[in-house]
């Protein structure tokens, strides 16, 4: 059965037709994407559920709880959570072979059930993360006598990424000579692509020569393009050595031209040096005095 579904490219929707793949064909790596309180929430919700499928199976054959009250559904209940989760009380057991036999079943059930969720659980809080933080927009403006297409990116945990690595790509609409319209991606070569270790602020710079696919492109010629722009980091945790990877997008509206980043290495009253995070995406008019900022 084909299906329609919604995602999201670069925070546009998309909406994908013709998706005839399972609906559960793909649950784990959902469920891997899914944040916390909802996959909390999820699991409690499946957790009760089970339990609650169980109760009337209980319920209909008089008897199968012992020390249970005469068709009391809570009673029932909490045996069969007791049951699912392998708790075991000793207050109510079994009474007769029906009772056995559900039991049997749901603490199957539940068997697979702690397995899976626990299996997920570790999987999910073991995914490698990162702490990079990227400057809301990009700027244009002249550097040391070049005109440069800049980024700014941050480290914000307290360890380095060391080994670092840094790509900049653009997507933009493209016409064949014979009349196609596609969207093709550009490398954009940078200044310096790679850093032994980045361990507060780095600047992505892409110097707009005449090999570059931005020369002689304004604000105007982006916009006309449907430009999207791409940058990655990819490094290593000198903490944990896990994989360092994050990447954000910028649409031809997120590139400032003629602007520069406020400084984000300031002095406090007392003459120290300090990285101001919230100050990664301000910046202001580009002046002929303007040397640049870190």
């Amino acid at each position: 059965m084909k299906r329609t579904r919604v995602v999201q490219v670069a925070g546009r929707p998309i909406t994908v037709v013709g998706d005839d793949s399972p609906l559960w064909g793909d649950v784990f790596h959902d469920l891997l994407r899914m944040p916390w309180r909802y996959l909390y929430l999820g699991g409690l919700a499946v957790y009760l559920g089970i339990c609650a499928i169980f109760t009337p199976f209980y319920l209909m054959f008089p008897g199968s709880v012992e020390g249970a009250r005469h068709g009391d559904v809570l009673d029932h209940f909490s045996f069969s959570v007791q049951t699912l989760s392998t708790i075991g009380y000793g207050g109510m057991t079994p009474g007769n072979d029906a009772g056995e036999l559900i039991m049997i079943m749901e603490s199957f059930v539940g068997l697979v059930g702690v397995a899976l969720m626990t299996g997920l659980f570790f999987a999910k809080f073991s995914r490698p993360t990162s702490k990079v933080f990227f400057a809301d927009c990009g700027v244009v403006h002249e550097w040391d006598g070049q005109r440069m297409l800049m980024i700014r990116v941050a480290n914000g945990r307290q360890g380095e990424i060391i080994s670092a690595d840094f790509e900049l790509t653009v997507l933009m609409e493209h016409v064949t000579s014979e009349g196609h319209h596609i969207r093709r991606f550009h490398d954009l070569k940078l200044l310096r692509s790679h850093s032994p270790m980045v361990s507060m602020s780095w600047m992505v710079m892409h110097p707009i020569d005449e090999d570059s696919p931005l020369f002689g492109m304004s604000a105007q010629d982006l916009e006309a393009a449907d430009a999207l722009f791409v940058a990655l980091v990819a490094g290593y945790d000198d903490v944990s050595g896990q994989p360092v990877l994050a990447r954000s997008f910028y649409t031809w509206k997120s590139i400032r031209f003629d602007a520069v980043y406020e400084d984000v290495f300031v002095r406090d009253a007392h003459g120290d040096r300090q990285l101001r995070l919230d100050r990664i995406s301000q910046t202001r008019p580009n002046v002929a005095s303007d040397a640049g900022t870190g």
